[in-house]
């Protein structure tokens, strides 16, 4: 999956460069013209005004406001991106498949054991495995007075309301 994204960021970060560089020199071509700007120049100022202007548009537009939008609708972006992202990867997997082997062949020359992502992925029972090992519980001052699988919720003791800070900080 993540590879997929990477792919697809990479994939949609060169088209916007291929495009935008060419239409961009184009609409600046009068105003280089105008200024007396030489024909050397021309094209690497507008490259260079292209790759910053795309850069900065493809990471706010992007991937910024996506990532925030997904984060704070998690169930809609899922419903929507779930079908498109899945035919991509489907149609790409050969793709994926030999840019993973090239680079496990390449940390494997600098002695780095590859990990596969769902190796790293942990499930709801390992994730509560890995809490309950953390000690010590409970606020400063009061270590080991809540139970590793109890978090503060409301109306429980250690809860930080609204009108103040946490009771146990006796302020």
């Amino acid at each position: 999956m993540l590879a997929g994204a990477q792919l697809g960021i990479t994939l949609c970060t060169l088209g916007l460069g291929q495009v935008t560089e060419p239409a961009i020199e184009h609409y600046l071509e009068p105003v280089f013209a105008a200024v007396g700007i030489p024909e050397a120049m021309r094209l690497p100022i507008a490259l260079t005004f292209a790759l910053a202007l795309v850069t900065f548009l493809h990471m706010v537009v992007g991937e910024m406001a996506p990532k925030s939008w997904a984060l704070t609708h998690p169930e809609r972006a899922a419903l929507i991106l779930t079908l498109p992202f899945r035919a991509f990867t489907t149609v790409m997997r050969p793709l994926l498949a030999t840019l993973n082997a090239l680079t496990n062949a390449i940390l494997h020359l600098f002695g780095v054991q590859p990990r596969d992502e769902l190796a790293t992925t942990r499930t709801p029972p390992s994730a509560g495995h890995a809490g309950r090992r953390i000690r010590p519980h409970g606020p400063p001052g009061q270590r080991g007075t809540r139970p590793p699988d109890q978090s503060p919720t409301p109306g429980r003791r250690g809860h930080r309301t609204p009108d103040g800070p946490p009771p146990w900080t006796g302020r």
